[in-house]
């Protein structure tokens, strides 16, 4: 599979304000190629380094297509990563005589519109002030509902596209596209994601044997177009993203909360009630918007890849089987005794061995507004309860009751009889 990315940056052609891409992807012979256009918006005065383009493009593609070409240059330094990281067997063409893309000076958030990223901006603006370039991408009218939640902040760029439109989100990490073409322009030296505990690339290992976290190789993706990643959020779970979100002022967690997804979908409808779980805790009023938080419009399987087993495990501690049961179709075929005698308490709290891969210079500072938020480091009773639940994270069959068991095998064997 061979794909050709034909973008209107080497002439500096942004007619209408607007960076084009043409993509061609060549299949076997016999098999049809495909081609699309795809835009980003840009200023009058945008620029942009050919390693950071080309970074940019493989998000869209991934490892898909092992043969890639440009219709522009790029440095030996960003092929190498670009090659080792997606698996290519040709990336070009390439100048030796090409500077790579070199870092700038300032720190920059992916701002979703969600209550992850907005929550890390409640951390790094006491942090580092106004040093934060803040970064937003318009995937068009069906992510509409994220505006709702990025229109409450000052923004560097807002970057408008079709590439989600278009199906260009299913082979890399898509979401990076904006703030690498953006990198020479806000003068990025890394950004920062909300992407916490349980994001892909999944890394939920404790650390402590001293193995650095997973996550670190998938940093080649940006590194690529000259661009680091801070993972600052890595160390937290669902419940301590919420805990940091709960920071802001009344209007700007209420319209962060509905820019984090759509209502009825299994996002919405987890961090809502979690949010009321933990406003009644800590005997704080409970938001209107909270009291009838929509259910989901349709119930999944508790193994569904797009449930958070993790987050449903500290729902069932601390809320209940019956909010749960809401979004979760088989819940009752699982026995959750064990998850009952733990306190969950690692996911109100940060990851001391996650935590170490926050660079220096920032840690101290992070770690200050962690614990104004109330998020603890992890003591030697979460490590342990930690275990226990990736164990039920990575084999949640084990703890199915013997009645469910029974059940499955007897609808496998009428599928088989049926066929």
């Amino acid at each position: 599979m061979r794909v050709r990315f034909e973008s209107s940056h080497p002439a500096g052609d942004y007619a209408g304000g607007v960076l084009s891409v043409g993509i061609l992807r060549e299949g076997a012979p016999g098999v049809p190629s495909s081609g699309d256009n795809i835009s980003f918006s840009v200023p009058r005065t945008f620029h942009t380094h050919n390693d950071s383009v080309a970074a940019a493009l493989l998000t869209l593609t991934g490892r898909s297509c092992p043969h890639v070409r440009f219709n522009f240059p790029i440095s030996a330094h960003c092929a190498t990563l670009l090659r080792q990281y997606y698996g290519l067997l040709d990336i070009g063409p390439v100048d030796p005589s090409l500077e790579p893309r070199r870092p700038g000076r300032y720190l920059g958030l992916m701002l979703s519109g969600g209550l992850d990223s907005m929550g890390i901006w409640q951390v790094l603006t006491r942090v580092v002030g106004d040093d934060l370039r803040v970064v937003t991408t318009d995937y068009g009218p069906r992510f509409a509902f994220e505006a709702q939640g990025y229109l409450h902040f000052r923004r560097d760029v807002t970057c408008s596209t079709d590439l989600r439109t278009k199906g260009f989100w299913r082979e890399g990490r898509f979401s990076a596209a904006t703030p690498l073409l953006f990198a020479d322009y806000l003068d990025l030296a890394a950004v920062v994601t909300g992407h916490h505990f349980v994001h892909l690339p999944l890394a939920i290992d404790s650390l402590r044997d001293g193995r650095p976290p997973d996550f670190l190789a998938h940093d080649a993706a940006l590194l690529a177009g000259g661009l680091a990643e801070l993972h600052i959020a890595r160390c937290l779970n669902v419940t301590g993203m919420l805990l940091l979100a709960m920071l802001a002022e009344p209007e700007t967690l209420e319209a962060a909360w509905r820019g984090s997804a759509r209502p009825g979908s299994s996002k919405h409808y987890d961090k809502g009630v979690i949010l009321r779980h933990l406003f009644q805790r800590a005997e704080r009023t409970v938001p209107d918007y909270l009291r009838g938080v929509a259910r989901p419009h349709h119930r999944e399987p508790f193994t569904s890849p797009t449930l958070a087993r993790l987050t449903m495990l500290y729902m069932i501690r601390h809320i209940g089987l019956a909010a749960v049961r809401r979004e979760v179709s088989d819940l009752d075929e699982y026995d959750f005794s064990f998850a009952q005698a733990l306190s969950l308490a690692f996911m109100e709290r940060y990851n001391t061995s996650c935590a170490a891969t926050i660079p220096q210079d920032l840690r101290s500072g992070v770690l200050k507004v962690f614990h104004q938020a109330g998020i603890l480091p992890y003591s030697e009773q979460d490590y342990a309860e930690l275990e226990i639940a990736r164990e039920f994270f990575h084999c949640p069959e084990a703890r199915r009751k013997a009645s469910g068991r029974a059940t499955q095998h007897s609808h496998s064997a009428s599928a088989g009889e049926s066929t």
